[in-house]
């Protein structure tokens, strides 16, 4: 589902603006760590070291993407100073805490509860605003939701992934392919908003 995200981000580029910008890099940046970490796995290589960046890199462009929607919500300043204050955090935790050949529950689970809290925000300003007269016509509303449903979603996997790896390898590989079909709705969701905001 990734693969229609972004091709059909890159197709309507030009018609998106400016607020599809870091969802764009973030589907790129998705897929691109998906494929290099598909061949890490293949080749029995630890690809546990490019979620430590990726995790930095994801938080970043969503944050990019929440700071554009919540204008005039919420200080630009604010969502940048927590940005800077989560990547200090991350990589702290990459150095100190959990070395990058490991799982990074702790800066995972961080960000999980970030993106949870601003997509409530978004909520909250589009209750509050009442501008959207067909809520399911609005892109945002799309992917905001799918941005929601995941990170909910994964959320206490994100908490429990190294206990479950080290007391139960069945439980951890079904508690993955779970995680697997919440991120194709993730994605799902993602493709209606970029086609809702592209379809007039």
């Amino acid at each position: 589902m990734i693969v229609v995200c972004v091709g059909l981000a890159i197709y309507k580029n030009k018609t998106l603006g400016l607020t599809f910008y870091p969802i764009l890099g973030f589907l790129v940046t998705a897929f691109c760590v998906d494929l290099t970490a598909y061949y890490l796995a293949a080749n029995r290589i630890n690809n546990m070291p490019l979620l430590h960046g990726y995790t930095i890199v994801e938080y970043i462009l969503l944050a990019w993407y929440f700071r554009i929607v919540l204008s005039g919500m919420v200080p630009r300043k604010i969502i940048q100073g927590v940005s800077f204050v989560f990547v200090g955090l991350a990589v702290a935790n990459s150095i100190f805490l959990q070395d990058i050949f490991r799982y990074n529950t702790y800066s995972r689970t961080l960000e999980g509860l970030l993106v949870i809290w601003w997509c409530l925000s978004v909520y909250y300003k589009i209750l509050k605003e009442m501008k959207i007269q067909r809520l399911q016509d609005a892109p945002v509303f799309w992917i905001v939701t799918g941005h929601f449903f995941y990170f909910s979603g994964a959320l206490l996997l994100f908490v429990l992934s190294n206990s479950i790896l080290y007391q139960n390898k069945t439980l951890y590989v079904y508690a993955w392919k779970l995680h697997a079909v919440i991120n194709f709705l993730h994605y799902s969701f993602i493709a209606i908003g970029i086609w809702k905001a592209t379809e007039n």
